[in-house]
Formats: C-alpha cells, sequence, structure tokens
C-alpha cells in the first residue's frame, strides 16, 4: 500500500464516522483511484475503484456511484492504454438520460469515450459521438473548442489526413485552456510531436514532445 493510499484510507474512515459527510466516501475513492491510475498504481487503483462500487451498492440514488465507477473504470484502462475497456466503461453513458450523467458531468466521460473509440479504430462512431458532443456544446455555449479540435486532429490523423489533423493540433494547442486537464493537455502536444515525427519533421517535433513531458 503507498503512503497516498494510507492517508486516503484515515481520510475515508474519519468521513464516514460523520454520517453528513459519507456521501464523501466515495467522491475521494474516485479522486484518489484516478490520480493512482496516472501513475500506474495499479493496486491503489483497484482498491479505490472497489470502494467506488460497494458506496455505490450502499445508496438510494445510485447514479452518482455508478457513474464514478465507470469513469474510474475507465481510466485504469486509459492509463492502460486499454481502448476496448475504455469503451466498454463509457458507452453506457452515451444513451444514459438521466441529467447527472447527460448534462452535469458529460465532460468527464464523454472526450474519453471518443478517444477510446478513436484509438481502437472505431473511427465511424467516434465521428458520431463528436458530431453529437459538438453539438451540445454548440447549444449551451460551453468553452471547449480546444478540446474539440484536439478530438477532430486525433480522428483526421486516423483517416489517413495529415495535413488536416496537423492544422487542428495547431489550432487546438492554440485554444485549449489553462484551467483545461493538465494530462489531457501534455497528452495533446505529445500527439502532435509523433505526427510531426512521422512527418519528419523532427525539430519542431522534439519542441512539442519537450512541452509534453515537462506538462
Amino acid at each position: 500500500v503507498t503512503r497516498e493510499r494510507a492517508i486516503l484510507v484515515d481520510w475515508r474512515e474519519a468521513i464516514a464516522d460523520d454520517a453528513r459527510h459519507g456521501w464523501m466516501r466515495g467522491r475521494a475513492e474516485f479522486v484518489s483511484g484516478a490520480v493512482a491510475a496516472s501513475r500506474g498504481q495499479w493496486d491503489d487503483a483497484q482498491a479505490s475503484l472497489a470502494e467506488v462500487e460497494r458506496a455505490a451498492a450502499g445508496t438510494a440514488d445510485t447514479t452518482w456511484a455508478e457513474m464514478l465507477a465507470r469513469i474510474l473504470k475507465s481510466a485504469i484502462c486509459r492509463a492502460r492504454a486499454d481502448a476496448e475497456g475504455v469503451i466498454d466503461a463509457l458507452r453506457p453513458l452515451a444513451s444514459d438520460t438521466r441529467i447527472v450523467v447527460s448534462q452535469m458531468a458529460m465532460m468527464a466521460w464523454w472526450p474519453i469515450l471518443i478517444e477510446g473509440l478513436i484509438e481502437a479504430g472505431e473511427t465511424a462512431d467516434a465521428a458520431v459521438e463528436l458530431d453529437r458532443l459538438t453539438r451540445y456544446v454548440e447549444d449551451t455555449g460551453m468553452d471547449i473548442g480546444g478540446q474539440l479540435a484536439g478530438l477532430r486532429a486525433r480522428l483526421a490523423a486516423a483517416a489517413g489526413q495529415p495535413d488536416e489533423a496537423a492544422r487542428l493540433f495547431e489550432l487546438a494547442i492554440a485554444t485549449i485552456r489553462p484551467d483545461d486537464g493538465l494530462l489531457d493537455r501534455a497528452l495533446l502536444r505529445h500527439r502532435y510531436g509523433r505526427l510531426l515525427h512521422a512527418r519528419g519533421n523532427r525539430r519542431e517535433a522534439v519542441d512539442h514532445l519537450r512541452a509534453a513531458r515537462e506538462l
């Protein structure tokens, strides 16, 4: 057990003793599990997932806990480069009409599902989901243009359109917000650097790969 896991367990037990804050138990495990997955601490991540699933079974309204369990499963699979696992975890959320899932927390799972579909070679489904997400963003006025451009860049690259992919990567890097996910911003630079390297532009590729590493 890592030091971080031991600290979380102590905190979780403390808040669980207070009925007013019992709902935080699953949320705390979700956050800890996502961080552990990103670090490759698989045992800690799986332990957190088990606690999130246990929390889902012990509440009257399981919506939040069920969704968090699916998102945490996808985080573990994403860190393991298991695109199929990401899809299996998140695809049911795409047809879930509960407000919490379809509106309040959709940015926590929808872009990751699209990414998983692209990586698994399911580009047609990825395009459909990306169009759905784009329409939702336009209707709600959400400011995630950089993330959308990054997803479209990946889709273009997967479709064998390197020029269009490069244009969209440049747009994504120019417009992604400083408060967008740090890991996502790093992966955006990393993917563009790999595309540039594949096209023989080693100097620019190194710049973007270095920026990704620093992030």
